[in-house]
């Protein structure tokens, strides 16, 4: 996320695993989570608040 974000221009990250929302990140860079899923494979996305009031997904992928 750090290319895709200008630090300090997001101001809300949401995660959702599975389609489902699990959480927020910080907005500060380096940051991390935890977030559970189910055995297997999990499908992620973080979509990003920007400080316009413009959202938009800036992470989509899948694990396991």
């Amino acid at each position: 996320m750090a290319t895709t974000c200008i630090p300090g221009d997001d101001t809300e990250l949401r995660v959702s695993v599975n389609g489902a929302q699990k959480g927020m990140l910080d907005a500060s860079p380096g940051t991390s989570g935890t977030f559970a899923g189910t055995s297997g494979g999990d499908s992620v996305t973080v979509v990003a608040k920007f400080g316009n009031g413009a959202e938009g997904v800036v992470y989509q992928g899948s694990i396991g």
